[in-house]
């Protein structure tokens, strides 16, 4: 299962995956069609860039060099199609159930997630840099940003596909998730 940031993941991971069989075995490529799947799943958790900083803290702390350590925020939200060739993972024990959801169509999470969250970093790093912001839980501070973002949000849930969900709830977390103090830089949005 494809956990990457891009629509359609798994229907692209199905695809290169076949691709990459029928240059081996072709049967094998027919047998990878017929017996698996590939659901598609998005994944809602900002994950500023790493910086020396992050490094720094692990190698202090842990003793753990990484090139590259993803930090991100505490929220998470995953969004999996409902498409499992032997029975799906039972998570319901593991996870809180608003941390993740079985969905016929992830579709409709991917283009709210666009329309709400990845354009909204969008309005608000290039509203942020205009008028001198280089961090965004800064800028979020910001009382004439923190209005802007939230009026962008309020006009581009027109353009959101439904979903079983709050919407008034998940644009008031992604104004509360703006705020974190990540380090993320207004330059990394833009």
């Amino acid at each position: 299962m494809s956990c990457d940031n891009l629509q359609g993941n798994g229907d692209m991971t199905k695809k290169l995956v076949i691709q990459f069989a029928q240059e081996l075995n072709p049967e094998l490529a027919i047998w990878i069609n017929k017996n698996t799947t590939f659901p598609n799943s998005m994944v809602d958790r900002i994950t500023p860039r790493t910086t020396q900083e992050t490094k720094d803290f692990l190698k202090n702390r842990w003793g753990v060099t990484d090139l590259f350590p993803v930090k991100s925020e505490e929220f998470i939200q995953w969004v999996v199609e409902d498409n499992f060739c032997n029975g799906r993972p039972d998570w319901e024990g593991l996870y809180d159930s608003t941390d993740f959801m079985f969905v016929e169509d992830v579709h409709p999470f991917e283009n709210m997630k666009l329309r709400l969250l990845n354009a909204g970093h969008a309005a608000l790093a290039y509203f942020s840099h205009l008028i001198g912001h280089t961090q965004v839980e800064l800028a979020m501070v910001d009382p004439l940003v923190r209005a802007y973002v939230r009026n962008y949000m309020d006009q581009a849930t027109l353009a959101v596909p439904e979903v079983p969900m709050d919407l008034d709830k998940y644009k008031d977390q992604l104004i509360e998730r703006f705020t974190n103090p990540l380090g993320d830089q207004v330059e990394r949005l833009c």
